[in-house]
């Protein structure tokens, strides 16, 4: 899927990907579609681009006040964010997503590690007892 969705209120402003299990209505959901033009534009560049920390702090910047800050739609259309050659775009995306799965691999094994421990602790002292 190609479209992104930035979050226009709250403290998360991380672009994300909708899901097919997101299709329908959502009340109070209060975000901004953003359709890439494909032409000069690769899609996982952009999703990365919106979620790096310059980005984010554009958008923070321009948040109005309030108990819920809010992203006026104009401050996504005029964030700035750098617009290399579409295959070093696509390079770029590339590393970003490998980045991500590494993350999220080394998250998936500190968890199994975790598991472990607690089931090898358990064991001992069954067994000491």
């Amino acid at each position: 899927m190609r479209d992104l969705l930035v979050p226009s209120r709250g403290d998360q402003l991380a672009a994300f990907r909708p899901t097919p299990n997101m299709i329908g209505a959502f009340v109070g959901l209060d975000v901004y579609l953003v359709r890439p033009a494909t032409r000069r534009v690769d899609p996982d560049f952009l999703f990365i681009a919106l979620n790096d920390i310059a980005a984010v702090r554009q958008l923070k910047a321009s948040a109005t006040a309030g108990a819920l800050p809010r992203i006026p739609k104009h401050a996504l259309e005029d964030v700035v964010l750098p617009l290399p050659a579409i295959e070093e775009q696509r390079r770029i995306a590339r590393l970003g997503i490998l980045a991500a799965d590494c993350e999220r691999l080394q998250r998936q094994r500190l968890a199994a590690e975790a598991k472990l421990n607690a089931a090898l602790i358990s064991r001992l002292l069954r067994t000491a007892a």
